[in-house]
């Protein structure tokens, strides 16, 4: 697997790739730098473009790691600590059929779905994840293609890919016995890790876009 992490702050991605390299030793990690002070050792870096646009960056790794000829491709949060050896290996080695996005548990995360719920497995969500810890399945990106550059602010751009994911029969599903901790670094885009960001501006793109808020 491949995992790509957008990020401008080194203190966060040091210890945000000191757990990915606990849990999955074996997985290749992509940084798509924003402005890093420096780039710890034991990952790809890819230049970020600016101003900062999460779903552009999160782009350029999605196509290096489809290039590579990557099969599953994980977007992260330099915020995100995993906490689960092996977590995401079993997800992939018992992935449901008909799944296209796939989060572990989360802490402090936009849908109160994705907060552990101590279930022992998976189970379906019927709506989206939040991109905060994410895997992909390569078969769907190829359908559905990257996420959409529209959504340059913060927020709404997961719920857009989910919502192409579901249209295109792809199912999202979470994994409860894989677990990631959102609530202990600082967030470098959105400042208090507890506040949510300025979605507004996006939520009017996904409005444009969909007719609704869903």
């Amino acid at each position: 697997m491949t995992i790509i992490i957008p990020s401008k702050t080194a203190e966060n991605l040091r210890q945000c790739m000191a757990a990915l390299r606990i849990c999955e030793p074996h997985a290749k990690l992509f940084v798509v730098d924003d402005g890093l002070a420096d780039r710890p050792a034991g990952a790809s870096y890819l230049n970020g473009i600016k101003p900062f646009c999460f779903p552009r960056n999160v782009n350029i790794g999605m196509r290096a790691a489809l290039e590579s000829g990557e099969q599953w491709i994980g977007v992260w949060n330099d915020d995100a600590l995993i906490r689960t050896p092996g977590g995401l290996s079993l997800m992939i080695s018992e992935w449901p059929m008909k799944c296209g996005i796939a989060a572990p548990s989360c802490t402090n995360t936009g849908n109160r779905n994705q907060w552990p719920h101590g279930s022992g497995g998976w189970r379906p969500e019927p709506r989206m994840v939040c991109f905060t810890a994410a895997l992909f399945h390569r078969g769907m990106i190829e359908q559905i293609g990257l996420l959409d550059e529209r959504f340059a602010g913060y927020g709404w751009d997961d719920n857009d890919y989910c919502r192409r994911a579901r249209q295109a029969g792809w199912e999202i599903w979470i994994d409860d016995r894989c677990v990631v901790e959102h609530h202990i670094l600082p967030s470098t885009f959105r400042g208090d890790p507890r506040a949510g960001g300025n979605i507004w501006a996006n939520a009017e793109i996904y409005r444009a876009k969909w007719g609704n808020l869903e």
